[in-house]
């Protein structure tokens, strides 16, 4: 498991790169110990933390999981380390008796991502959400 000092240094460096910034929908700190208790955790990291997948599986009566975050730091991005950490989520969601991932995003290159691992476009609005039948 990570330590709150490193993962809490992740989410404030990648925190300006969603819209609205992270920051302004939780405080970080909070959100630090709460996925630290109640999220999956799909950590890419050699040393230091490249990227990271946090991911609910406790909706166990609709078998739904949904993931509230995906990030990469800059200086990782375009090396295929979100694919590789969505595909170890979705995994771990099949393993976790979850039939169905939703997730929101604005962010074009992740709904491309998204999109190319067969998740389907469910809502439009500022944030597109998509789900992925498993």
């Amino acid at each position: 498991m990570i330590n709150e000092g490193n993962l809490f240094d992740f989410l404030s460096e990648i925190d300006e790169d969603f819209s609205p910034h992270l920051s302004s929908k939780v405080e970080l700190h909070q959100y630090v110990v709460k996925i630290q208790h109640h999220a999956e955790l799909v950590i890419d990291e050699d040393r230091i933390l490249r990227g990271l997948v946090v991911m609910y599986c406790n909706d166990t009566i609709n078998c739904k999981a949904y993931i509230s975050l995906v990030g990469v730091r800059k200086c990782f991005r375009g090396q295929g380390i979100a694919r590789k950490m969505m595909t170890k989520a979705i995994q771990i969601a099949k393993d976790k008796k979850m039939r169905i991932i939703g997730i929101h995003s604005n962010n074009k290159a992740a709904l491309k991502l998204y999109k190319t691992l067969g998740f389907v476009t469910k809502e439009f609005g500022e944030r597109e959400y998509l789900e992925l039948i498993l």
